[in-house]
């Protein structure tokens, strides 16, 4: 395969890959898509319900400021994350 061939597939690829990273807004990120889990229709109903309660009290829930802050703002709020679902992850957190 030509240079330029596959320095164009890898760009496509690395497009591919942002695009998929950024799915939800940090602030309403739901626990699935920071740790890699298998993405379902949770997801939406995660963001819809920390959007209505920063409606209703005027400030973000949990305003992290990265992928690990946003994971522990939720792991304080409503517990950690089960083991198994950890292990299940493609990030590993």
């Amino acid at each position: 395969m030509e240079i330029s061939a596959r320095l164009e597939q890898i760009r496509i690829m690395k497009k591919d890959i942002i695009r998929k990273e950024y799915i939800q807004s940090m602030y309403y990120r739901a626990p699935e898509v920071i740790i890699g889990l298998p993405l379902n229709e949770k997801v939406d109903v995660w963001s819809i319900a920390c959007i209505l309660i920063e409606l209703y009290i005027s400030t973000p829930i949990m305003p992290g400021t990265s992928s690990y802050d946003q994971l522990y703002k939720i792991n304080t709020l409503i517990g950690e994350c089960p083991q198994h679902l950890i292990e299940f992850s493609k990030k590993g957190y």
